[in-house]
Order: C-alpha cells, then structure tokens, then sequence
C-alpha cells in the first residue's frame, strides 16, 4: 500500500504519460515518457518527498463510464486501461478534493501521505529514446 501510494505520488512529480510500473514491497519502479535528461533524482525526491510530508489525504471515489469519457487525461498510462463494462470506474484520489491527483486504479492505498514514509528515486534510467526509468526505494538516499 505505501509503495502503491508512492507511485501515485511520483506519477505527480513527474506528469508525463506511464508506459510501465512495477510494484513491490520494498521497491519499485515507473517509466516515463519522457526524453528530457535534465530531471534528477535529487530534485525528484525532494519533490516526492514533500508530497509525502504534507499528509494529504488519499481516498477512493467511483465516477461514471461517462465521466471517464468527458475527461480521458486522469488516465495516466498509455498502455493500460481502466476496465470498461462495469458502468462504474474506480478513481484514487489524493489531497482535498483531489486536489494533488485523481486517477482509476483497483490497488490498495494508504489513507494518508505521510504513512509512505522515506522513500527517495535510487536512480533514473534511460530506457530508449523517449523513456526514463525511475527507481524507487524506501528508506534514505544512499
């Protein structure tokens, strides 16, 4: 839940398109499309980390098929959907009135910021021409 969380939070830092995750327990790891090579993991932490200290809350709401259709930029990878048919799509959302982010998502979260924790980028990846890798990890930078 808390490297969930994270991944939501870095998928703030960093608003570019996702065209992969992996989620574990005590690292994981989100690629970007994203050719610039002037983001550092320094700044990037500092950044994720400062979403994490401000404890905004992080709740789930459920909008409609419709809704989703009218605003199709709170789908954040271009490689996976939310699942259609149900007539109903499941939102996270983060911060008053979703104010920090809002984006479908069926995973498990914590109910507030600050219960990430420590985490830092342990490195960012070039993964082709257009694609950053960004490693995340609990605990400080080493």
């Amino acid at each position: 839940m808390k490297m969930h969380t994270a991944c939501h939070l870095l998928s703030v830092v960093c608003p570019y398109p996702i065209t992969g995750a992996a989620v574990n327990i005590d690292n994981s790891r989100v690629d970007f499309d994203l050719s610039l090579a002037t983001i550092t993991k320094e700044e990037t932490t500092e950044k994720l980390m400062a979403l994490v200290n401000a404890n905004h809350p992080v709740y789930t709401k459920w909008i409609s098929e419709t809704e989703l259709d009218s605003d199709p930029s709170i789908i954040k990878s271009q490689n996976v959907r939310p699942p259609r048919g149900l007539e109903k799509i499941r939102l996270v959302c983060i911060g008053e009135n979703a104010c920090i982010d809002s984006q479908p998502c069926g995973g498990t979260h914590v109910t507030e910021t600050a219960e990430v924790g420590k985490i830092h980028i342990r490195k960012i990846e070039k993964k082709g021409k257009e694609n950053r890798r960004f490693r995340l990890q609990f605990g400080d930078t080493i």
